[in-house]
Order: structure tokens, then C-alpha cells, then sequence
């Protein structure tokens, strides 16, 4: 991480020749940056000769600009080595111009995405032919199982809410949410919608203890964050539309 370092010296060295509000947050924002990409080296390195990394073969994509930045919804053919399946992907940069968003949560806070944009993006995928049958997950051997906020009492949203968010977030007294199902029990798949605000955001919790990169989210919960852009097959994306769309349509209530 040649660039990445030497990046770092140089504001170290600039903070300690004028230390400075502004140099810090420099030497802040770059320290930050070696350590994310750090732990993205860590975690998509072989463990062995006969590790495999995991390759993505793109077939369509819509694309948006959120403030400036793109955000990319795709359809690709992910292949982990010892099989292969279609997942629907939300992909992004960390800046407008900048490098590809490696990492779902930085210091700056989760990503996240104006739930109409969502829903539109949605909306041209399935138009495009995205969420055909020709595409759904064949490792799914039973039926999506899904949680939705609506229709639950006040203790079972809470304790849902527990399991997929962090104690410093804030997502309002009642978000909107429903959780998926995966092939793998070690995985679920969620969207959020903060109801005053109408940003939502998608995300992954696990409980596979070898996977990297992640993040504790509660010391008392047995779920992780999965701290990658979401990946999410068929099945939990054609859930996901279909929620959100009724949802922002005035046709279930949060």
C-alpha cells in the first residue's frame, strides 16, 4: 500500500509542522483511509494456495446520481469458488470522482440512499428484466421467510431493530424495515427507511464467524454487521421492491 502510506507520512508530517484544525482532519481522514483499505487487503487475501476469491461477471446495471456520486444498482453472476448464483448489488463511490466504495459503514456513517431513488432504480431493473425468473437463486430450497415492521407490537420492532442496528444510529422512533431470509442461515438481508427523512439504506447482518470484513454491532446481540455493499438475490430484492414500493405508496403503513 505504497500510496496509501505515503499518503499518511505526508499529513502526519504536515499536522506536525502546523498543527492545525484543518491538518488533523487531513491526517484523520488518511489514517482512516490506510486502515479500511488495510483490512480489505486482510480480508479478500487467499488464505492458502487454493483459496479462491470471489468474482462477479456483470450483466445489467442502472445507474443514479446521489449528490453528485453514482450509485449503481446491478445484476451480476457471483462465483465464490464452488458455486455460482445471481445477486442484485448495490455499488457506489465514496466521494464524487473518488475510488469505489470498498467499505458499507465508514467514520462518516452508513450509506444510504433516498428511498424514491431506491424504488426507481428498482423499478428500471425489473423493466429491464432483472428480476426474471431466469435469474432467481436456485439455492433458495425453501420458501424467502421475511420481517416487516408493520403489524408488529412495540416490543417485537424493538427487539428487531436491535439486531440489525448499532446503538449510535439513528433510523427515528419507527423505521420502516423488513428483514430476508438467506440460503445460508448465517445471513439475513434488511432495508431500513427512516419515515421523516425518507433516506433508506440496505444492508447485510451475519453470524458466520470467519467472515471479514464485519462490525459488532451490539455487544449483546448475536448478529453482526457485514460491513460490504450489499449484495442480495432475487428473491430478497423482488421482497425488497415490492415493500418499499407499497410502502412509499401509501398503501401499508410503518
Amino acid at each position: 500500500m505504497p500510496d496509501i502510506s505515503h499518503a499518511v507520512h505526508e499529513a502526519l508530517a504536515m499536522y506536525l509542522a502546523a498543527p492545525t484544525e484543518e491538518h488533523r482532519a487531513v491526517l484523520l481522514s488518511e489514517a482512516d483511509r490506510y486502515k479500511e483499505r488495510w483490512i480489505a487487503e486482510r480480508a479478500t487475501a487467499p488464505k492458502d494456495s487454493s483459496a479462491t476469491r470471489t468474482a462477479y461477471h456483470r450483466k445489467l446495471e442502472v445507474q443514479r446520481l446521489v449528490t453528485g456520486v453514482p450509485v449503481t444498482l446491478a445484476l451480476q453472476e457471483r462465483n465464490d469458488g464452488s458455486s455460482s448464483w445471481w445477486t442484485i448489488s448495490w455499488r457506489t463511490k465514496y466521494s464524487v470522482g473518488g475510488s469505489n466504495r470498498r467499505f458499507y459503514l465508514t467514520r462518516e456513517g452508513s450509506w444510504a440512499i433516498p428511498a424514491i431513488t431506491a424504488l426507481d432504480m428498482l423499478d428500471e431493473m425489473e423493466s429491464l428484466g432483472g428480476l426474471a425468473d431466469a435469474y432467481l437463486d436456485r439455492r433458495m430450497t425453501k420458501p424467502l421467510e421475511t420481517v416487516v415492521s408493520i403489524g408488529l407490537s412495540a416490543d417485537q420492532r424493538k427487539k428487531a431493530i436491535k439486531s440489525f442496528t448499532g446503538p449510535d444510529e439513528d433510523w427515528g422512533s419507527a423505521p420502516f424495515f423488513l428483514v430476508c431470509s438467506d440460503p445460508d442461515a448465517h445471513w439475513k438481508k434488511v432495508l431500513i427507511v427512516d419515515k421523516p427523512s425518507g433516506i433508506a439504506t440496505f444492508r447485510s447482518i451475519t453470524t458466520a464467524p470467519d467472515y471479514m470484513p464485519k462490525k459488532v454491532l451490539r455487544p449483546d446481540v448475536d448478529w453482526w454487521l457485514d460491513n460490504s455493499m450489499m449484495d442480495a438475490n432475487v428473491q430478497q430484492t423482488r421482497a425488497f421492491h415490492e415493500s418499499l414500493r407499497n410502502y412509499l405508496s401509501g398503501s401499508t403503513e410503518g
